[in-house]
């Protein structure tokens, strides 16, 4: 927490990547994230909502991606921090696994 709250966003660029915690944990945060469009970062962030998805190794889309966010309307930027808050809040990830296991089990 104490490195993502001095942060304005979140930005990978991976090429290749699993579930990328470092993400998710920024969406906790309420950080709005700037990812490529990959498998794994499409299970982070939902473009446009919570963040923005950006083609793999294109340095100028990254870039554009990165100066659009910074410079948002402050009320759509609040909205894409709400939005990718509650998306991975914690309390809400382990009561949709309990659910998940419930449904399994039972």
């Amino acid at each position: 927490p104490e490195c993502y709250s001095t942060m304005d966003l979140f930005m990978t660029a991976s090429w290749r990547e699993g579930f990328p915690r470092s993400a998710m944990e920024a969406a906790a945060m309420g950080l709005p994230t700037i990812a490529t469009n990959i498998r794994g970062c499409r299970q982070v962030v939902k473009d446009g909502v919570t963040g923005v998805l950006v083609p793999v190794r294109d340095a100028a889309a990254l870039a554009a991606a990165v100066s659009a966010m910074c410079y948002q309307q402050p009320a759509d930027r609040q909205r894409i921090m709400r939005r990718a808050q509650q998306h991975f809040d914690q309390l809400r990830l382990i009561a949709d696994t309990f659910e998940a296991y419930e449904t399994v089990y039972h």
